[in-house]
């Protein structure tokens, strides 16, 4: 699964927990906050600047004003097929933690990069 880090010129952060909970919420999440120059890569390194990181937080406030998030639970359609449940907590937790990421490289002036597996 695909974790992340904030670089500056000073130093590395990575975060408790800087990594999708899950691979199902790692799919349903991915089109949805892949607003970068480059898309995400699953299996390599990806980098978003100081513009990709509003646009991440533009979406990722959409996400969690939109009410998708207003159950306990929810089905998500597999890409690969079947059905799997997902926790709301998870996924709010999680696009928190990127927020949190995104809002380091915009006051650093660093960079956010995905590591894929």
């Amino acid at each position: 699964m695909i974790d992340w880090r904030v670089s500056s010129s000073s130093k590395e952060t990575g975060g408790d927990g800087w990594h999708f909970p899950s691979f199902d919420i790692q799919e349903m999440l991915l089109p949805m906050i892949n607003v970068g120059f480059e898309m995400i890569d699953s299996y390599g390194d990806t980098t978003f600047g100081r513009e990709d990181c509003f646009r991440l937080k533009r979406n990722i406030s959409f996400i969690l004003d939109s009410g998708r998030l207003g159950r306990p639970e929810f089905r998500y359609d597999r890409i690969e097929g079947g059905i799997s449940t997902i926790r709301s907590s998870d996924v709010e937790t999680c696009l928190l933690r990127l927020q949190e990421a995104a809002d380091q490289v915009i006051t650093s002036s660093g960079v956010l990069t995905f590591y894929g597996d």
